[in-house]
Order: structure tokens, then sequence, then C-alpha cells
């Protein structure tokens, strides 16, 4: 059977063998370069790096590797990190703990806080306890977006599982947060 021609790109054309339906031909032979290249591309050696997660030890193509900026050794541990750090309110299907009133509020609420931070209306300022630059925006008021405590991850996560609800408690963990760090 002879080869079509299909044009593609500018004035390329490419001889392509297919059937009298359209399928390629069985039997498709791969030049030696081309047999080269993909044999390189197996062979290519892995890179070495610790889970995220559980720190053991896993391995990774490099095109796998540099997808992601996390890595880790299998989907299991990749489910309890998010399980962990990621908050379940920033995920599509949540909703069981909140009324919608109230999700809607808290999104609002942290656009606003942003939009204020990117134009320049709120200024990210250190942690409040251990004076880190990193930082994250803790309200206790959602209906008062602009009147927040920076916290670093570690601290906010501390401050939401201690449950403090005021700015007045806040500030007393922080004192106790600060002594016991100076006793260390």
């Amino acid at each position: 059977m002879p080869a079509k021609t299909y044009p593609l790109r500018r004035a390329f054309n490419y001889k392509i063998m297919r059937n009298s339906k359209g399928q390629f031909l069985k039997g498709h032979k791969f030049s030696e370069e081309t047999k080269k290249r993909i044999g390189d591309a197996n062979r290519k050696d892995k890179i070495k790096f610790n889970c995220d997660f559980c720190k053991k030890d896993g391995e990774r193509h490099p095109s796998e590797y540099n997808k992601r900026k996390k890595h880790f050794c299998s989907y299991s541990c990749r489910a309890k990190y998010i399980e962990k750090y990621h908050n379940p309110e920033d995920h599509p299907r949540f909703g069981k703990g909140l009324k919608p009133e109230e999700l809607i509020l808290r999104i609002n609420c942290r656009f606003i806080t942003n939009r204020a931070v990117r134009k320049g209306i709120l200024k990210k300022e250190n942690c409040d306890i251990f004076g880190k630059e990193k930082v994250e925006a803790h309200h206790f008021d959602y209906y008062k977006p602009l009147e927040i405590m920076w916290f670093c991850r570690k601290h906010h996560m501390i401050i939401h599982k201690l449950k403090i609800q005021t700015e007045e408690e806040a500030i007393r963990a922080r004192d106790i947060i600060k002594e016991l760090l100076e006793k260390l």
C-alpha cells in the first residue's frame, strides 16, 4: 500500500503508513536513534529522596520527581500527610461540620483579608509568639476580616487546637508560650 502524505505545521510533510481503515500498520519499525532514545529514558538514574511524611527512602524518575514539590513513598503516606496538615475547609467537598452560611462567611473573610494584603491595606507582621516571618492570618471574629493576629503555621495550629476564641485568650496563650520557651 502506498504511503499517505499528511500536511503538518507549515510546509513539513510526514509519510505515515496506514491500512484501509486508517489505522497504523502493525510491525512499525523504530529507527536505531529512536530505540536509543527510548532505552536511555528508561535507564535514566532515579532520584533518591526521603518521604516528606514518614521519612522512609524512596526513588522516582527525574521526570516524575520534578512534577511535585512534596515527595511521598506511597499514596497512603500522601493521604496521611494531607489529613494531618491540610485544612479540610479548603476542600471543595467540605461542609459536614459547618452551616453553609458560616462556610461562606469564612471564605469571604479570607478573601477580603488576602485582597487587603495584596493592596497594601494590611501588612503581614512577624509571628506574634516566635517572630517568624512566614505567617498566616488568624481571625477571631469572621465578621471583622481586618482584625487579625499573625501566627506561623505551628503556632496557628496550636491556637486552633486550644480552641482559643478571643484575642485576650490568644494574648494570654502567647505569654504562656513565650515563658515556656524562655525556660527551655
